[in-house]
């Protein structure tokens, strides 16, 4: 323990020298962290993302040179992790292979780096196969375990508390970053809607009614709905932005005559059923299906109002399924 420091409100506050790491909970703890390894992505060849305490490094790996390659990087980041006295927790870093794996072994100094098939990623299950069936179920679990806690506090709901409870509680964790792992496979969609049949047969008088009756009556969007609309209402985001990142994940169609508008994406080649259904993909069928009116809105609130009329005709606008 330090000796007392400067005194506020006439109240003594003690100094203290963390061992390792920042203090949890910090405001300048993440910024400390970045300043300290922002040199890191100098050192290494391969695409890199820096967080406050994570690093994720990834490349396109072919041949035996491209692992070679990977693996001078990892030397570097061990070399630079002696240097600044900041070592890695080795239980922690591991190896992920997405397509034909190249046999190599790889290190971390003298630590062996072990494979895995699926890893947890700022909240989002990633899986060696591009299914996304572990990030459903887990989402499933979660909001499960929601919807029976507010079961027990509210037993029943009204036709009015409903949808800001669902609003609340369960929207925020059945769609965040849905557009990264949206659900494509049938047992996964299914199983995400059983939480939208078993929330609106809470309300009193809605028991018995079928589905489709209670969500039109609660006036509800459907999940398969709201993610169609959320990838849209995002790629709105992204094409109408000044100079927004991920604009050039898109590419537009030559003009020519069309039924709907003339602003048409082009649909990206892919190999394999699971990338047709990737974000960048499927939404480019989508959003080339919509009217010329919604297409051409003028600001995201109306774009949002023509959507829902246009997409109440048609709720269900998916890429074409490969034979």
């Amino acid at each position: 323990m330090e000796p007392d420091g400067p005194c506020y409100s006439s109240q003594s506050r003690r100094c203290f020298i963390e061992a390792s790491g920042v203090p949890r909970g910090s405001v300048l703890g993440p910024t400390l962290f970045l300043v300290y390894a922002n040199d890191i992505p100098n050192l290494v060849r391969c695409k890199i993302v820096l967080f406050a305490d994570d690093i994720k490094l990834w490349a396109s790996i072919r041949t035996s040179e491209d692992c070679v390659l990977l693996q001078e990087d990892l030397n570097a980041l061990y070399d630079w992790s002696l240097r600044n006295k900041l070592p890695f927790n080795f239980q922690k870093c591991k190896m992920l292979n997405i397509g034909k794996c190249v046999e190599f072994t790889y290190t971390l100094g003298p630590h062996r780096l072990a494979w895995t098939t699926d890893e947890k990623d700022l909240g989002v299950w990633i899986s060696s196969s591009l299914k996304t069936s572990l990030q459903c179920t887990a989402v499933y679990k979660r909001t499960s375990k929601i919807l029976a806690l507010l079961k027990r506090i509210f037993g029943r709901f009204t036709r009015q508390t409903l949808p800001s409870i669902l609003n609340t509680y369960i929207r925020p964790t059945m769609e965040y970053a849905v557009q990264v792992w949206s659900p494509w496979l049938q047992k996964d969609i299914v199983l995400l809607q059983r939480i939208y049949h078993r929330a609106t047969k809470l309300v009193t008088g809605l028991q018995s009614k079928p589905y489709e009756e209670r969500i039109e009556s609660l006036k509800l969007f459907d999940f398969c709905y709201r993610r169609i609309r959320g990838d849209l209402i995002l790629t709105y985001n992204i094409l109408h932005t000044p100079n927004h990142p991920l604009q050039k994940l898109f590419v537009r169609r030559e003009p020519r005559i069309s039924r709907t508008h003339d602003y048409l994406l082009a649909v990206p080649h892919t190999r394999g059923n699971s990338r047709r259904y990737f974000f960048v993909v499927r939404v480019c069928f989508a959003r080339n299906s919509l009217p010329q009116n919604v297409a051409h809105s003028p600001n995201l609130n109306i774009f949002k109002t023509n959507l829902d009329s246009s997409l109440s005709t048609q709720p269900k606008i998916e890429p074409p399924r490969s034979a």
